[in-house]
Formats: C-alpha cells, sequence, structure tokens
C-alpha cells in the first residue's frame, strides 16, 4: 500500500492520467467526466505544475464525500528546480491547498529531504487535526546530512503529535526516518501493514512500546524492518526486552521483511515472534557474516550448541547432517514458506544449503546472486 521506498533512486510511479484523457474525448465524455466526482481524487504532487492541476481536481469534486489518496514528493535543496521540482515554498503552498480536506484524506504520502522543508511538514501535520478517514499513511525523511552538526540539528528535536493523536481507521503505516512520539500515538493498533526504516537506535520505540505495538494488532499481514525495530536492551531497566518465552503473536502475518540489521539483533527479535502463518520471507543481509542468523532459523531447539558448532566447523563442501521436521524449528513455518526473495546474504555455503532445505514448501526463490 505504500508509494515511497527507502532507496533513494527510486521514483513512485506516475499517477494515472485517465481522467485528462477522458474528459478530451468529446463534449460529451467531457461532461460526464467533469460529473464524476470520484475521477478526480487522487492528488499527486511532484513538479510545481501539479500544484494548479490539484486546485482543478479539487473544484470537481469539493461538494462530494469522495476521499481523497495524496503524495507529495519534495527535493533536496541541491536537486531543486525553480518552477519545476517541489521544495520549501511549494510546500507550504500544498498544504495549503489540501488541509482544509483532511477529514477526507485516505491515503496520505510524504516524502522530504532536506531539514529546511522538516519544519513544514511538523507545523502541519501537528496543528491539521483529526483525519478520521486515513488508511494510509506513510511519511519519508532522509537525507545526506554531510556533518554531525546537521545531523544533530536533524535529530535532537523530539517528534511531534501528529493529526491530533486522532486516526481511527489507520491500518497501513510507513516510517521512514521518520520517529514518533511512540508512548504518546495510540493510534498505533489494529495495524494491517507495518514499514519501519532507517532509525538510528536513540528514535527507536521502547521494547515495551514496540511489543505493545504489535500485541495490539493481531491481524498484521505484512511487517516490513529496514535498518529499524525496538531499541537495544542496554541494561536500562526501560528498555529492558521480554524474555524469549513471552512471544509476540501474529497469528495472520504473511510477509516479512529483514534488511541491515545485525545477526544477534535478529536472532533476539525473531525469537520473541510466534508467526506461523508466514507465506514470503525477503532477505537484504550483507556486509556481516549472517551464519549465526541462518543457523539460528534452521537449527532444531534439541541440538546442542557443541552439536551445532561441531557441524559448523565441518569443510564447507559438507552440509548439516542432520534431519528434521520444519515443526522443530525456532520458527514452524519456514517449511510453509512460498517464497524467498534473498537480495543479500553472507553465510556459509553449508548454511546455504540448511536454509534451503528447511523452506521445502517454496514455490518461488528469488536471489540476487551478484550480492
Amino acid at each position: 500500500p505504500f508509494l515511497l521506498k527507502t532507496d533513494q533512486e527510486y521514483n513512485p510511479p506516475t499517477s494515472s492520467n485517465f481522467q485528462v484523457l477522458v474528459s478530451h474525448v468529446c463534449r460529451h465524455w467531457r461532461q460526464v467526466a467533469l460529473r464524476t466526482q470520484s475521477l478526480w481524487t487522487t492528488l499527486h504532487f511532484r513538479e510545481k505544475a501539479h500544484i494548479p492541476r490539484a486546485k482543478e481536481y479539487l473544484s470537481r469534486c469539493s461538494t462530494s464525500n469522495y476521499s481523497f489518496d495524496i503524495l507529495i514528493d519534495t527535493v533536496a535543496i541541491e536537486d531543486h528546480i525553480p518552477g519545476i521540482t517541489l521544495y520549501k515554498e511549494e510546500l507550504n503552498t500544498i498544504f495549503g491547498i489540501i488541509i482544509p480536506f483532511v477529514c477526507r484524506w485516505r491515503t496520505f504520502h510524504l516524502k522530504i529531504c532536506d531539514n529546511e522543508c522538516k519544519p513544514a511538514a511538523r507545523r502541519y501535520l501537528g496543528s491539521c487535526g483529526p483525519a478520521p478517514n486515513l488508511e494510509t499513511l506513510q511519511l519519508y525523511h532522509f537525507e545526506d546530512y554531510r556533518t554531525t552538526q546537521r545531523l544533530y540539528l536533524a535529530t535532537h528535536k523530539p517528534p511531534v503529535t501528529i493529526f491530533g493523536n486522532n486516526l481511527p481507521r489507520l491500518k497501513n503505516i510507513s516510517l521512514i526516518g521518520v520517529n514518533l512520539p511512540w508512548d504518546q500515538s495510540p493510534y498505533l493498533r489494529n495495524l494491517h501493514n507495518l514499514e519501519l526504516a532507517l532509525h538510528l537506535d536513540n528514535v527507536r520505540p521502547p521494547y515495551q512500546w514496540w511489543g505493545r505495538m504489535l500485541r495490539s494488532s493481531p491481524e498484521m499481514k505484512t511487517l516490513c524492518l529496514h535498518y529499524s525495530g525496538p531499541k537495544e536492551a542496554t541494561g536500562v531497566p526501560l528498555l529492558a526486552w521480554s524474555s524469549s518465552d513471552d512471544k509476540i503473536r501474529l497469528e495472520q502475518l504473511q510477509q516479512l521483511s529483514l534488511t541491515d540489521l545485525d545477526p544477534d539483533y535478529l536472532c533476539n527479535l525473531i525469537e520473541r515472534l510466534h508467526i506461523p502463518s508466514l507465506r514470503e520471507l525477503t532477505l537484504d543481509l550483507r556486509e556481516q557474516d549472517f551464519t549465526p542468523f541462518i543457523e539460528f532459523l534452521t537449527s532444531p531447539p534439541e541440538y546442542t550448541s557443541s552439536e551445532l558448532a561441531t557441524n559448523a566447523s565441518s569443510p564447507i563442501s559438507a552440509t548439516p547432517s542432520f534431519t528434521y521436521d520444519s515443526t522443530e524449528l525456532p520458527i514452524p513455518c519456514l517449511g510453509k514458506l512460498e517464497v524467498l526473495v534473498i537480495r543479500g546474504l553472507e553465510c556459509s555455503f553449508k548454511h546455504w544449503a540448511a536454509l534451503l532445505r528447511a523452506t521445502q514448501g517454496l514455490r518461488i526463490l528469488d536471489v540476487a546472486f551478484s550480492k
């Protein structure tokens, strides 16, 4: 449900121009199109020319109750082309146009690439009031800070409360480089799709709030973590993680994506999840040896650490000698996986083979061997 990706080179697909095309076929079709207010509810802002277009779209459906799907894609100052791209001045103009209709927002995607645009986003989202029909929210802020001073200036302010904490229909949320006041965001519940990405440890949610968010979302279908997740347990009582026996049950989770997380962190995180319905697993784990994580996924609990160590030290050409039922694994659903996507994975060949054997129910295997 999310239009923006963590890849800075990625551009979201352009919105359909169908409504404009059909309104230019003939006079009759134009009259029908202009009376069909549901055609004019997609408001995508990627260029300055899209601002007057949005004003015209709004004038064609301002009296209806149809909900709006909104995308705002701004650029950093070094990429800004006056009169073409969107920067601080244009962002203020856009918010001035769409804020009066906040009660009718259905999806809202906002990309900020410059710390000069961030205050405007904080100000408008912090003061716009409730969004009672918002179902999908994606907030993206990532930039090249260049210096530690700029990084500090961009991250030292506490997060703001958005939409007056009134988002009763929110089901899908993606936060890329954006954090929230985790203990003051009651709408983080009953979620279907959750994406957290590019968060330093100091802005991640403490485990108790992470657990509360997931436990209160029993119908969650998709969980994507890209260099994010709960804060590390550092010995501070408020940051302590629960016991591995106290699992977070996500009975309906079907898709899990893990990117750029440390092996030990991953083991501790996955050990505390109960995800029996998982059908698709995506891994992008590079620049470290993730053999311990793959070993954790594929090793039955009855094997002792010494037996696993002996097996792990055997020659590369050998493969693990033990056989087992996949239901005995730390994640029993591995045997039920239908899709395995490997965008990057560094581990021993032997554990690669163990992973493939454990995922015996695969229908699709997508591997980027160059990575």
